[in-house]
Order: structure tokens, then sequence, then C-alpha cells
């Protein structure tokens, strides 16, 4: 993983500066070349930071000699959703809660360089929403990741206050490690619930329903339609290595079991119709095609992991006594022959 972002930047530049305050500017030159082969300087100009980078620059900031594990933490715990620049207004702008997470999402898999998804949404069955963040690299460094891991709880802390105006906001995130033994000092940055889960493999952050479902308080249709006028044309650039109908795929999923229409996904990914339809055809495809595709995918997928036919029908918003005709047109195959 090497995803070069401006976020990157933003959290590098954060604690270069905190490490300067603490340090003079010549100590903080000194370290920097040390352990980063680049002056303060060079560092600071970067454009964009690796992901790589970062942890690099996490880990110098971890030595006691520039701010110390505990320091470093506390100043992880105070990054905001503001890092994200233009995507923060699009999201803060949504209409909703979960509208809003669905846009930081989407523009996450743009701002990648590679394949790899830094976050990815699922509604529940109950409605709640489950947001989960990608794992570090493997070579970081165990107090680079949970440092890491603190960024990615302040983040979502940070939108989440954004959106509801308070910090009691209700979602739950979980960190998979231990407790640390600073936490009491740097906790009360955050006033939702932390849960620490050392066996799990990623990030998540779990907003209830009837949270998400809630307009947001930053709700501003005219602002977001004219932040998605300045940003389209950049998109369109952005997207030939990570295709439109990919985001169109996500969102498609993500309203199952209910009807998923061009109108509702447009909407959800705070888009005209006419311009979803329109980024579509430049890959030669339509929303009928990639609804399809995108139905007949779950399906599969749910019968090669044992879901019963009349289970699979209604998470896919297919009436059951039409779903067994229907999948063995869209697939060629019998539901019970490819359910184990």
């Amino acid at each position: 993983m090497n995803e070069y972002t401006h976020m990157h930047r933003v959290h590098t530049r954060t604690l270069i500066y905190r490490l300067i305050d603490r340090r003079d500017e010549n100590k903080a030159n000194h370290l920097v070349s040390q352990h980063c082969g680049m002056n303060l300087g060079e560092v600071l100009a970067l454009p964009l930071v690796s992901t790589k980078q970062l942890f690099n620059i996490i880990d110098m900031c971890c030595l006691e000699e520039a701010l110390g594990v505990e320091m470093c933490a506390e100043a992880a715990t105070n990054f905001s959703v503001t890092s994200l620049g233009l995507v923060a207004g699009i999201a803060l702008s949504s209409a909703t809660v979960r509208d809003a997470i669905s846009q930081v999402q989407a523009f996450e898999v743009i701002f990648s360089s590679d394949s790899t998804f830094r976050l990815a949404t699922q509604t529940l069955d109950n409605g709640d929403l489950l947001v989960t963040s990608s794992v570090p690299p493997a070579e970081a460094s165990i107090r680079a990741t949970a440092i890491y891991q603190i960024i990615q709880a302040g983040m979502g802390n940070s939108l989440m206050h954004s959106l509801t105006g308070t910090n009691r906001h209700g979602a739950v995130i979980s960190l998979p490690t231990s407790q640390p033994h600073y936490w009491q000092r740097i906790s009360s940055s955050f006033q939702c619930q932390i849960n620490f889960v050392p066996d799990d493999s990623a990030g998540k952050m779990l907003v209830p329903k009837h949270i998400a479902d809630r307009e947001s308080v930053t709700a501003n249709e005219k602002f977001h339609k004219l932040a998605m006028e300045i940003i389209e044309p950049w998109l369109r650039s952005k997207t030939s290595s990570q295709p439109f109908s990919r985001l169109v795929a996500m969102s498609i999923a993500s309203q199952l079991p209910s009807p998923a229409t061009l109108t509702a996904c447009a909407k959800k990914m705070g888009i005209s119709e006419r311009t979803l339809r329109r980024r579509l055809q430049y890959e030669g495809t339509s929303f009928q095609r990639v609804k399809h595709d995108t139905t007949r995918t779950l399906a599969l997928n749910l019968a090669e992991n044992g879901v019963s036919q009349k289970e699979a029908a209604i998470r896919i918003g297919k009436q059951s006594q039409h779903f067994s005709r229907w999948f063995q047109e869209a697939t060629g195959y019998r539901y019970r022959d490819h359910n184990p």
C-alpha cells in the first residue's frame, strides 16, 4: 500500500508543527532528517504524502526526544474532518448523516491511488450503519498503527460531531487494539463510546439507524450542488482508473433491499440524474446495467456463503416467488446449485 493523499499531508504537517512547537526548529530538523531522509522544509512542502511516509513521521514523533507516544496520541485525537478539504464540504452539506458518510466513502475510493478501499459502509439488517476502515500496512510498527487508529477515530468523531451538532452523537467507535495506558489522559477528547477490541482486524464505527437517517445539522442543498459542480470536472479525470460505475454499484448495494432507483442513487451520491447518466455513458454502460450486475453479484455471493434462497431474496429486494427464476436467468445457474 503506497497511497498518496492530501489527508496524509494534513496529518503530517500537524505533527511536524507540534514537534517544532515542543522542540526548537533545529532539533526538529535534525530528527526529521535522521528518520525520514528529508529536511524539515522538504517534508512541509510535500504536496501529497504517502501512507509509508506518514507512518515514518508518526514513528519519529513517538520517540521520547520528539513528542513521545502520549503527546503524539493526544495530537491524533484532534484531527478534524475538515482535513478532507472539499470532500468535507460536500459531506457536511449532505442531506442526512447516512448520505454524508456515503459521500466520504465514495470520495475516499476516488482519491486512493490503488484499488485498496480506505472505508467500507454496510447497512445492517436493523438499519444501523457500520463503517469499517482499512487496515494499516503490515510493515507499520505497533505504536504507529495505534496512533493511526486514534487518528481515524478522531476523524470519525469529528465527522459525527459536525453532522449532529454534539459530541454525544450516539455512534460507537471500535479500535482493533488494547486500551493504551495513557487512554485516561486523552479520553476526554472522545465523549462518544470507544471500545478496544484487540482481536478485531480493522477500526469500526457503528451509527444507530435513528441517528444515521437524521437530517444533518449542516445540510445545505444549495452549497452541496455548488460544490459538486466545482469538483465534477476534476472527478472525471480522477475516475479514469477508478470507474464511476464502481461508485454507482456501491451506492446501489447500500440501498438494498429498498428499491435502488436512478433518482434515489443520484440523490445519495449528491449529483443530478443527468450527470449520473452521462458519467455512466462515458464508460459505455447504463444505470440499469450496473444495477443488474450489482444485484447479480450480490445474489451469487449470498448463495456461495450459504444464505437460504428466501433470505437472499429478501436481502436484495426481490419477491421470493420470482427470485428462483430471476436468479437462473441472471446467472445461468439454479440457486441451489450454488448454495452449499
